[in-house]
């Protein structure tokens, strides 16, 4: 089985809960870049909820171009904005300084491309969580996917639909879970800095049995 879906800024839990299961993943490369998902844009947990951390783009959001053709703009410096961000978010968060370095040098780094950075990040992630994995892209656009063969997750997730079918929300305690309550679904760093080592563990007993 192999899940096909679009590139993702920071993925959700959702998608590494299934990366657990199916550890074969293609990104979808021929697509039309679209906004209102993931692709340039990560949800993470502050003291007054979910904030968007947004990655600004050559062209801004409504573009038609091929995803792989899309370019970041850095005519503002929003990768010191984005880690300053999340410093002020999870600075108390069990984990952080543990992952902390590592998160500073991954946005050091300046890649032109909006799908190399996603690429970079997700990198990172898999690395932090130690999962073992085949990472791959489509060849060419397909409109579907055998069902038999493929987990076609594309378009699913966006902020108003954080959950893949077959993934169910656990608890965990997020730093700002006490003012607002339990947000599931955002980004897997929110989950990493909270729980550290036992991310892998909570992302498999997301998986239900349908």
């Amino acid at each position: 089985m192999i899940i096909i879906t679009e590139y993702q800024y920071f993925p959700t839990v959702s998608l590494l809960s299934a990366l657990t299961k199916i550890k074969h993943i293609n990104f979808e490369s021929y697509e039309t870049y679209q906004k209102g998902g993931f692709r340039n844009r990560s949800e993470v947990l502050g003291s007054n909820g979910v904030i968007q951390l947004v990655i600004p783009l050559v062209g801004g959001r409504t573009q038609k171009l091929q995803i792989t053709d899309v370019k970041i703009d850095f005519r503002e410096d929003w990768q010191r904005s984005h880690f300053r961000t999340l410093l002020a978010c999870y600075n108390r968060s069990a984990f952080f300084e543990y992952y902390r370095d590592g998160l500073d040098r991954l946005f050091q780094r300046r890649l032109n491309w909006l799908v190399e950075w996603n690429m970079s990040c997700l990198e990172w992630v898999i690395s932090v969580l130690k999962f073992d994995m085949v990472i791959g892209k489509t060849t060419s656009f397909e409109p579907g996917y055998s069902s038999e063969e493929y987990a076609d997750f594309r378009g699913i997730l966006n902020p108003k639909n954080r959950m893949l079918p077959g993934v169910k929300p656990i608890y965990y305690p997020q730093v700002f879970s006490s003012q607002g309550g339990f947000v599931p679904g955002i980004s897997i760093l929110d989950l990493i800095f909270c729980e550290g080592p036992r991310a892998g563990e909570i992302l498999k007993k997301m998986l239900t049995e349908e």
